[in-house]
Parts: C-alpha cells; structure tokens; sequence
C-alpha cells in the first residue's frame, strides 16, 4: 500500500511541475475586421477557417491591435454575456500577437 502512495504522490508531483509550451496548433488565427453597419461591433475578429465565416467580439482588443485587416494568432475564453453585435460571439483576449 506505501509503494502504491509513493507512485501516486510522484505522479501528482510531475503533473503539478510540468509546464505545458504551446505549440503553433494551439493558437487560433484570425483577421480585425472593422464594420460600420448598424447593430455591428466596430472591430471583430473573423477566425481563419475553411468552413463558414466565424466572428468574435474581443471586450478587451487593445489599441495596438485595431487595424483592419491585421493578422493575428490568439487564445481566448468565451463569455457568457449578451453579445454587443449582430455577427460576432463576445470573447476575453488571453493572449494576442500580430502574425
């Protein structure tokens, strides 16, 4: 029964330490697109997909970012929040760089 809670509690140990480096997969890319129709966000993203088009809402897009047509890779999390636009989806910027 030790041996069996000494590999456990190792285990918990490795899980906790090790730091998880992210790979080019696991950003999303995407395009600012500005808009000056009614009842749509002034800047959104539009994901680059191969299906149809997918829009987000970023509440926290900082100056530096909004230009239209600049390409980007970000994460995100969505939010649960009445959206501000027809088209996009609102989301929380948790990292972003010009590609």
């Amino acid at each position: 029964m030790r041996i069996i809670s000494f590999i456990l509690f190792i285990g918990l140990i490795n899980s906790c330490s090790s730091s998880k480096k992210m790979s080019e997969t696991d950003y999303t890319y995407g395009t600012v697109v500005y808009s000056a129709a009614e009842n749509d966000c002034a800047y959104s993203i539009k994901v680059d997909t191969q299906a149809e088009d997918l829009f987000y809402d970023p509440v926290n897009l900082e100056n530096e970012f909004i230009k239209d047509g600049l390409k980007i890779k970000f994460h995100f999390k969505a939010l649960r929040m009445k959206s501000r636009c027809n088209k996009a989806n609102p989301i929380s910027l948790t990292y972003i760089k010009k590609q």
